[in-house]
């Protein structure tokens, strides 16, 4: 094991301060840990370890350009996921994401961690959080990956432990164990990221030292890494922008004084984004700048990714409208279509967005919409951004235009082709008079797919 892959916030430190320092995060704790494990073994330590992670970003975004994160010569790959940004109950909706970590890594075993919010614990009965983690084991194997989620342990903790008293200095109410490892209520303190990284090496070593030959068990023995049944016919043919520094900004076309800023100085970590404080700013971007040379020449249908500040603390959060010029756009046609993916309205105020699991809680993060694009080899296809207000301040009805305070902020793009799979898909009888459907019969009747 020479890998270790994270995508969520890494909080921790001595004085439980709200500034992030990757040196006390479980990553760490987990490395160390393991070493000791596998030199009780005989076994060689663990030296190349990498870490990869943004702040409150959902996993998926790395499903993008993966190649330039894990290494093809990866033997483990653990994804650190919070319930509120990925549920690993739902991997079943996240193949392409999970293909994208094996067309990066082929021989790699893959972990993924949880950290229960304080909020799923304290409404959660010890009997429902076991029966999540079986759906999260079960669908985990479907995938053919192992999951490790800490609800397993914290429901032990669920017993006394401190009680809080009244101003009167009367005892209130006894706290359970458990709310002594969070920081806030979605991440670990120090001892529980501690916690953490004690049980991912303990998990991941008795793997190892099964393989080994050390422990003779069918328990620990990790599921065979089997191909799946999802195409990967883009590799090497997405582009990326995870810093906004690299945005393909269309300054000929935009409109308004979009800056960039870094939201992150606070915590200690790097919160770049591309930040409009006016309604109808418009930011352009150009798609196909940096496409590859095989795609120039032709036309096609092209997935667009949009990261996005998502932030149910910030009540200024305005809204996006998305348009295209040069291209058509349209929604990726689905069920959950304009929960998952909103388009081409995006509500970044998290308490009013289609999203519903996020409101009334204390989340600020970098959510991600994602929708389709039909160009040609005719003309530049550009995405257009505009600031629109948000269903908050359209509440105040009587209010003018010029006179709210709103505020958006794109934080990166990523472009891949649609492949060959959802092509199908949107050509099929049930799908072929959806928004999707009907662009890519489109693209069909153009040439662009076979």
């Amino acid at each position: 094991m020479h890998w270790r892959w994270g995508a969520a916030d890494e909080v921790a430190n001595n004085n439980l301060l709200k500034r992030s320092k990757i040196e006390g995060s479980w990553g760490r704790h987990f490395v160390d840990f393991l070493n000791r494990h596998l030199a009780k073994e005989g076994l060689s330590p663990a030296h190349n370890v990498s870490i990869i992670y943004k702040n409150a970003a959902s996993p998926l975004r790395y499903g993008f350009c993966t190649e330039s994160f894990v290494p093809s010569t990866a033997r483990l790959v653990i994804v650190e996921s919070v319930t509120k940004l990925l549920q690993v109950s739902a991997l079943d909706l996240h193949l392409d994401f999970v293909a994208a970590l094996r067309r990066a890594a082929p021989k790699a075993a893959l972990l993924f961690v949880q950290w229960p919010g304080k909020d799923y614990m304290q409404a959660a009965a010890a009997s429902s959080t076991q029966r999540r983690m079986a759906a999260d084991i079960s669908s985990a194997q479907r995938v053919h990956a192992d999951f490790l989620c800490a609800d397993f342990v914290l429901n032990f903790l669920r017993r006394p432990c401190s009680a809080t008293n009244n101003s009167n200095g009367s005892e209130a109410s006894v706290q359970p164990c458990y709310l002594n490892l969070y920081a806030d209520q979605v991440h670990p303190n120090p001892r529980g990221h501690q916690l953490l990284g004690a049980l991912v090496a303990r998990h991941v070593a008795r793997s190892i030292i099964s393989a080994a030959g050390l422990v003779r068990s069918k328990r620990h023995q990790s599921p065979p890494s089997a191909p799946l049944a999802v195409a990967n016919t883009t590799a090497g043919l997405e582009v990326g922008y995870p810093s906004v520094r690299s945005l393909p900004v269309a300054n000929n076309l935009s409109m308004g004084d979009w800056r960039l800023v870094d939201d992150g100085a606070s915590k200690g970590v790097e919160k770049l984004g591309y930040l409009s404080t006016k309604l109808n700013d418009m930011l352009s971007l150009d798609l196909t700048r940096d496409l590859p040379g095989s795609l120039r020449p032709s036309c096609g249908l092209l997935v667009i990714s949009l990261d996005y500040l998502l932030s149910t603390t910030i009540p200024t959060q305005g809204a996006m409208r998305l348009t295209c010029t040069g291209c058509e756009c349209s929604e990726l046609s689905s069920y959950w279509a304009i929960t998952v993916n909103p388009f081409p309205l995006v509500e970044t105020n998290g308490n009013f967005a289609y999203r519903s699991e996020h409101r009334g809680s204390n989340v600020s993060i970098t959510a991600q919409t994602s929708f389709i694009a039909l160009r040609s080899n005719a003309t530049a296809c550009y995405l257009n951004i505009r600031h629109v207000p948000s269903a908050s301040t359209r509440l105040h009805r009587n209010a003018k235009s010029e006179s709210i305070t709103s505020r958006i902020r794109v934080d990166g793009l990523f472009l891949k082709p649609l492949g060959s799979g959802l092509e199908s898909e949107y050509l099929a009888s049930s799908r072929a008079k959806t928004p999707a459907g009907i662009l890519t019969q489109k693209a069909k009747a153009m040439g662009c797919i076979a």
